[in-house]
């Protein structure tokens, strides 16, 4: 029941279930768990980040300000058993933003297990950044295919992919596989000029045997480079 003020007003006792969600709303609004940024900066020594969240924060008087940028982020790459897969990473690039449970600068330090430095939860300071989402108003260029597994420029014209259990490699120059294939044809056309070669001072026969055991030689890395590359 609500007490009466003198001014008129009643105060009404607020219920449990409110204050619960009034404590979870505030709770879910200061934690920092996933957010979405953008590369302000990049430290390849370092290999961390300095990032700007792009949702802004909404202050008490209702107007909205920038989220303070995010800096000596670490940055995710791709690796395990000694090897690594590596990016080079741009200003303007989008990055996934995690939050670490604990503080990570012990961690981050010297690597290991230990303590964390101090009890600090779910802090702006301990983000983490795995560079690589798209919005809808800038999509990935070029598109994913869906039958190729690529590594490719933006410019789509340099690549190594992989396709049914071959592989190509290509600049905007051509492909290894045409390379090559000239390569193969131009050899051809010298084991046609060795194999119509006549003089009396080369033993008969001996420029057309050899030029057929070249010619069976160069179809089969033909047939090689058929099965090897696209």
């Amino acid at each position: 029941m609500g007490a009466v003020l003198g001014s008129g007003l009643t105060v009404v006792e607020p219920k449990l279930e409110d204050l619960f969600q009034v404590f979870g709303r505030k709770l879910k609004i200061e934690l920092n768990c996933v957010k979405i940024g953008t590369i302000q900066a990049i430290d390849y020594t370092t290999m961390t980040a300095s990032v700007q969240v792009v949702f802004q924060q909404q202050l008490r008087s209702g107007a909205y300000q920038n989220v303070p940028v995010l800096t000596d982020c670490p940055v995710v790459t791709p690796q395990g058993g000694g090897y690594s897969l590596q990016f080079p990473i741009e200003v303007g690039d989008t990055a996934l933003v995690l939050f670490a449970d604990r503080n990570i600068d012990n961690w981050y330090t010297a690597g290991g297990v230990m303590p964390p430095a101090d009890g600090r939860l779910h802090a702006l300071s301990d983000a983490i950044a795995i560079v690589g989402l798209n919005a809808l108003a800038s999509p990935l260029s070029p598109a994913p295919s869906s039958s190729e597994a690529r590594l490719i420029d933006k410019a789509g014209t340099t690549k190594v992919g992989l396709s049914g259990g071959k592989i190509t490699i290509q600049n905007a120059g051509g492909s290894l596989l045409t390379t090559l294939n000239n390569l193969v044809t131009a050899l051809n056309t010298l084991n046609a000029a060795i194999a119509a070669m006549t003089s009396a001072s080369i033993t008969a026969g001996t420029p057309q045997a050899a030029a057929a055991a070249n010619a069976t030689a160069i179809a089969a890395v033909t047939t090689a480079l058929g099965a090897l590359l696209y």
